[in-house]
C-alpha cells in the first residue's frame, strides 16, 4: 500500500492538499479551476507592454505555440507537485524528451543512457544518430562502469525511474550522485512513478520528464507530456556551450531555453483542452495510483504462486528502494512469461477485464505483448537488452475490484495449462 505519511511537523501540508487548493483568485470568478483558453494569440495594452513580454522583462503571453494561460496552470501544478522550479508541458511524451535532448544535446554531442528505456525512446535514440548525437547504452549506471562510458563530449545521464517492462528500479541518489560527480545533469523519465507517490528531483535528480498520457491524465483519453526543471543544477555554459546565450538565468537557463528557443520551434504545443484535462486528473491522480499500485501489488503476489511474475516490490532486490524512493510502492505495471508467444496470446486473448493496448497508467488494466508490438521495430539484441523476451506480457493496471482481476486471471491461466 501507498504511504503518505508525511512526517513532516504540523506545519507541513501534502502537495495533494496544496494542488486541490492551488491559486485561489477572484480573477477567475470564483472558479475552482482554471478557463480554457482557446486563443491564438493574446493582445497587450501598448506596444512597450508586448516588447517587454518578448524581451522578457515582463511576464505574460503573446502567442499559445509559446506559453497560454491554460497549459501554464498545468505546468504551475506540477512544478508544485515535483518541487520544481519551472515547467513546460509539451505535446506528448515524448516530445519532452526530445525537447529535453534538443535543448541540451547539438551535433557531436554524447549521452549515456541506461540500456531498459522503453521502445518509444529507443527509437528516437536512433532517429538522433542521424542528427550527430550520440547515444551511449549502459547497462547500469555505476561508478566503474559510467568512467568507462564518459568522454569530453557527454553532455547528460539519462534513465527511467522504472524501467519500462523490464521493471528495474533506479537507485536515484547514487545516480544522481555518479551525474554530479562529472559535472552532468541527470535527466529521469519517470513516467512510471508518477507524482502522488515518487518525487525524483528530492532524490537527486536534475530534470524529470513525463508522459503525462498515462497517470497523470489517467484514464486514456489526452495526450500529453511535461517537463520539470528542478532549477539548481550549476550549469557550466563552457561545457554546456548550447546554453550559454541563457548564461543570465543562470540556474535556469535549461528551463527558459527550453521554453523560449526550443518548444517554440519544435513547435510541440500542448493544447488548452488537453492542458485542462490534465489539470482535472491531476485532482484525482493520488487517488487512482494507490488503487492501482495496491491492485498490482496483489494480483502480483496471487499470481507468483502460479507463473513467474515480475514486480518490484517482489524483487529483493528492488524492494527497500521502493520502501525509500516511492513511499512503499512498486508501481502500476507487473509482467508475466507464461513460456511461449502462442501461450502469451492464448492468455491474452482470454481475459474479460483486461483490454488490449499498448498504453499504460489507465483506469483499466491493459495486457500486451510487447515484443509483438511496442518493441516490434526494436533489433533482437536490444529487445533482450531492454528486458523483453518473447513471451513477456506486460500488465498495466487499473482501479477494478481486485477480486474480479484475480478471478480473470486465474481462468486465464487455466486456459494455458497453469
Amino acid at each position: 500500500m501507498c504511504i503518505l505519511n508525511n512526517g513532516k511537523g504540523d506545519n507541513w501540508v501534502n502537495p495533494v492538499t496544496k494542488l486541490l487548493h492551488f491559486e485561489k483568485n477572484h480573477g477567475n470568478q470564483y472558479a475552482t479551476l482554471p478557463p480554457i483558453f482557446k486563443n491564438t494569440a493574446f493582445m497587450s495594452a501598448n506596444s512597450e507592454e508586448i516588447e517587454n513580454v518578448f524581451t522578457g522583462k515582463t511576464k505574460g503571453h503573446t502567442y499559445s505555440r509559446v506559453s497560454n494561460p491554460t497549459v501554464e496552470a498545468f505546468e504551475r501544478r506540477m512544478a508544485l507537485l515535483e518541487g520544481g522550479q519551472s515547467a513546460i508541458a509539451t505535446s506528448s511524451g515524448m516530445s519532452a524528451i526530445s525537447e529535453t535532448f534538443f535543448t541540451l544535446l547539438s551535433a557531436g554531442d554524447e549521452v549515456i543512457s541506461l540500456k531498459n528505456v522503453q521502445a518509444g525512446t529507443l527509437e528516437f535514440f536512433d532517429f538522433i544518430k542521424n542528427l550527430g548525437i550520440k547515444v551511449i547504452l549502459a547497462n547500469e549506471l555505476t561508478d566503474e562502469n559510467i568512467a568507462q562510458l564518459i568522454t569530453s563530449k557527454t553532455k547528460m545521464i539519462f534513465a527511467e525511474a522504472i524501467s519500462n517492462p523490464s521493471l528495474e528500479v533506479l537507485d536515484i541518489s547514487l545516480a544522481a550522485e555518479i551525474s554530479h560527480s562529472y559535472k552532468l545533469p541527470l535527466v529521469l523519465d519517470a513516467t512510471a512513478t508518477p507524482p502522488s507517490f515518487a518525487k525524483p528531483l528530492k532524490w537527486g535528480a536534475d530534470i524529470v520528464v513525463y508522459s503525462a498520457s498515462k497517470y497523470i491524465c489517467g484514464s486514456g483519453s489526452t495526450v500529453a507530456g511535461i517537463i520539470v526543471d528542478k532549477g539548481n543544477f550549476d550549469w557550466n555554459f563552457e561545457k554546456h556551450k548550447i546554453l550559454e546565450p541563457f548564461a543570465e538565468f543562470k540556474n535556469l537557463a535549461f528551463a527558459t531555453r527550453v521554453r523560449f528557443c526550443t518548444h517554440s520551434n519544435l513547435g510541440a504545443a500542448l493544447s488548452p483542452q488537453a492542458a485542462h484535462d490534465a489539470i482535472l486528473g491531476l485532482e484525482t491522480m493520488a487517488l487512482r495510483t494507490e488503487k492501482i499500485c495496491d491492485n498490482a501489488f496483489i494480483l502480483a503476489k496471487y499470481l507468483s504462486d502460479k507463473i513467474h511474475v515480475n514486480y518490484p516490490l517482489l524483487n529483493p532486490k528492488y524492494k527497500d528502494l521502493c520502501l525509500r524512493q516511492f513511499n512503499g510502492c512498486g508501481g502500476g505495471i507487473l509482467t508475466i512469461c507464461p513460456g511461449s508467444k502462442e501461450k502469451a496470446f492464448k492468455f491474452i486473448d482470454s481475459l474479460k477485464y483486461a483490454d488490449i493496448l499498448t498504453n499504460i497508467g489507465d483506469t483499466r488494466t491493459l495486457a500486451v505483448h510487447s515484443a509483438s508490438t511496442i518493441h516490434n521495430r526494436i533489433s533482437g539484441t536490444d529487445k533482450i537488452a531492454a528486458g523483453v523476451h518473447e513471451d513477456l506480457i506486460r500488465i498495466s493496471l487499473g482501479i477494478e475490484d481486485v477480486n474480479d482481476l484475480i478471478d480473470d486471471f486465474s481462468n486465464a491461466l487455466k486456459a494455458i495449462g497453469f
